[in-house]
């Protein structure tokens, strides 16, 4: 159990994951009589008939049990959601930077493959020495089995990806 003003991004996301698949249930718990006191305190005064004022408590109570809790629950976990996926989103974007601008590597043949949707993507396989040994157009659709052949032709030992700019 924890307030939810302190569950990590990281953390949320692995609840998710366990609830999606069964290991856990996730639940936000309220202090209704707590809501109930502050909307009271909001919305209803003292005086006048005390059945008035015990129809309305109830009438609040259950507004706030039953539409308001739940509403605020799924508000809750939406927001929290959306927070660790831009939190996540950032952490791959970080990690994906570093790993694909590396500089080049020696002694390797590279296969280079910049993605393209409606123009195909452009690939090109590079020996140790630098020099081009294919540049090939494929289809998006084609690509794996494609690649796979100029990986087997050429020996190639990288593939780099490029952004599809």
């Amino acid at each position: 159990s924890q307030r939810l003003s302190f569950v990590k991004p990281h953390q949320y996301m692995a609840l998710r994951r366990a609830e999606k698949e069964g290991s856990l249930t996730v639940r936000i718990t309220v202090d209704i009589e707590r809501v109930a006191a502050l909307c009271r305190r909001q919305a209803l005064r003292d005086g006048g008939d005390a059945r008035l004022r015990s129809f309305a408590h109830t009438a609040l109570r259950d507004g706030i049990q039953r539409l308001a809790i739940p509403s605020a629950s799924r508000a809750a976990r939406s927001a929290l959601a959306r927070t660790a996926e831009q939190c996540a989103m950032r952490v791959l974007e970080a990690n994906l930077r570093a790993r694909l601008l590396q500089p080049p590597r020696r002694g390797v043949t590279v296969l280079g493959v910049d993605p393209g949707h409606r123009h195909g993507c452009k690939v090109a396989a590079v020996d140790p020495r630098g020099q081009c040994l294919a540049t090939e157009i494929i289809q998006l659709n084609d690509l794996r089995t494609k690649a796979q052949d100029l990986v087997a032709l050429y020996g190639v030992d990288v593939i780099a990806l490029g952004n599809g700019t």
